[in-house]
C-alpha cells in the first residue's frame, strides 16, 4: 500500500485533521483541517544558484570532505536540469530500464 491515511490534531485549533503519508513516488505527507482550513502540503521546485551553492558548501563541511574526496560537491556556475514533478522525474530517470 502505498497512502495511508490519518487523523492528527490540528496545530491551530486542536480539531482532528485528515492527514496522509504516501511513499510514492516519493515519502510525502499532508494534512487539511476542515474545521479551521489550516493546510500543510509538499510543494516541489528548484532553489535558486547561489542557495544551491550554499546548500554544497555546508554539505562538504558538515562531513569534513575536501576537494580531494570522492563525495565532494563542487560549487556550480550554473543550475543542473530539475525537473520538480517527483512523478515525471521518477519515469525520466527510469524510461531506459
Amino acid at each position: 500500500m502505498s497512502t495511508h491515511a490519518y487523523s492528527e490534531e490540528c496545530p491551530n485549533c486542536g480539531f482532528d485533521m485528515e492527514s496522509y503519508q504516501d511513499n510514492r513516488p516519493i515519502n510525502t505527507c499532508g494534512h487539511y483541517c476542515t474545521n479551521c482550513g489550516w493546510y500543510c502540503q509538499p510543494t516541489y521546485g528548484q532553489v535558486e544558484l547561489e542557495e544551491l551553492n550554499d546548500w554544497r558548501k555546508e554539505h562538504n563541511e558538515n562531513n569534513e570532505w575536501t576537494k580531494e574526496d570522492e563525495e565532494y560537491l563542487s560549487q556550480l556556475k550554473e543550475l543542473p536540469e530539475c525537473t520538480t514533478d517527483p512523478w515525471e522525474a521518477v519515469n525520466e530517470r527510469y524510461k531506459n530500464e
